[in-house]
């Protein structure tokens, strides 16, 4: 084989060198993915928006206004095209979902992979491993929504029941009571969604690690997940936790800011892209802390036997006889029978 041609070829990384840090251009691919999509989702209520107030003085500050009058205004007129959006929304959304596997299956299939010289796969040389992954993913991303919808719905039917039973044994006061309680235990069922997100997404990692199916991808993460079930699930948590924090930080700089035009709207926007950027390489991170779980789950032991070299090595020269010189004389040897 050439060697220009083998150095092109695409080796498996070691488990520690699997890092989302490593693979900073592939973070950039899959934020940009992101913006491109939110836009274009986005866009017909933006417009909807510049239709409406476009004009005005203030911009899109109208509607950070106390009262939200204007913002309410904006609504009611808005019905009028919710069957264009709401159009727009079912065809848009679920092919974000769906090509979005695409970025997402690059991105961990560089963080597992390299060249033999030791650099960052091109998404040229990525394809193969994108391409063999979205039938898997696009399964699992189906099995994974009906699960999470399912035991949301469970969720919330038993909170809703545990609350009418226990206002039913209450008559005096026992309705905020059993609010609470139905809250409460809708919050702690709220794990099990969590738990199927944790599972998706290992089962993804296991897809692209070890280029299996959907049902068998399930299983590899399951049993992972199994081994290490505090150590995979708080590095999920914690990640998440960080994540939706940087959001409510977002929420709450943009509700000082107002939306005034403007440097407030530059430093608006850069806050928060800064956050998507941020999400995007939490959420890298995870998937990389995902296939370092299940490549040390599944990986082969190794063998307590001499390791096998090829081609064999030659067996041993033997030794040349070296003949004995004796420099005494011969002793004559006598006839026994003289």
């Amino acid at each position: 084989m050439d060697r220009t041609t083998e150095s092109h070829d695409l080796v498996l990384l070691a488990n520690d060198a699997m890092r989302a840090r490593h693979r900073p251009w592939m973070i950039a691919l899959v934020w940009a993915w992101e913006v491109v999509w939110a836009f274009a989702i986005a866009w017909p209520v933006g417009r909807m928006a510049a239709r409406a107030y476009g004009t005005h003085p203030d911009g899109d500050g109208v509607f950070f206004r106390a009262g939200a009058l204007e913002l309410a205004d904006f609504v009611v007129h808005g019905l009028r095209a919710l069957p264009a959006v709401v159009g727009h929304m079912t065809v848009l959304v679920p092919a974000a979902l769906l090509l979005g596997l695409l970025p997402l299956a690059a991105l961990m299939a560089s963080m597992t992979h390299a060249t033999r010289d030791r650099r960052a796969p091109r998404l040229r040389q990525l394809w193969p491993y994108v391409l063999g992954s979205f039938t898997p993913m696009a399964g699992l991303l189906i099995l994974a929504s009906i699960a999470m919808v399912t035991s949301g719905a469970a969720v919330i039917a038993l909170g809703t029941a545990v609350a009418g039973i226990y206002a039913e044994g209450n008559h005096v006061g026992g309705e905020p009571r059993a609010d609470w309680l139905g809250l409460s235990v809708a919050a702690a069922g709220l794990l099990v969604p969590c738990f199927v997100g944790i599972l998706h997404d290992m089962a993804r990692a296991a897809v692209v690690r070890f280029r299996v199916k959907s049902v068998r991808a399930i299983v590899l993460a399951w049993r992972a997940l199994v081994l290490h079930p505090a150590g995979d699930c708080w590095s999920y948590v914690w990640r998440a936790l960080v994540s939706w924090g940087l959001v409510a930080l977002g929420a709450l700089v943009a509700s000082r800011l107002g939306g005034r035009p403007g440097v407030a709207l530059v430093a608006l926007f850069v806050v928060h892209q800064a956050i998507v950027v941020s999400r995007v390489a939490l959420r890298a991170s995870w998937l990389a802390r995902a296939l370092r779980s299940l490549d040390s789950a599944h990986s082969v032991p190794a063998r307590r036997e001499a390791p096998v070299t090829w081609p064999p090595p030659p067996p041993p020269e033997k030794e040349p006889d070296i003949p004995v010189h004796n420099d005494e004389p011969a002793v004559p040897i006598l006839d026994q029978g003289a």
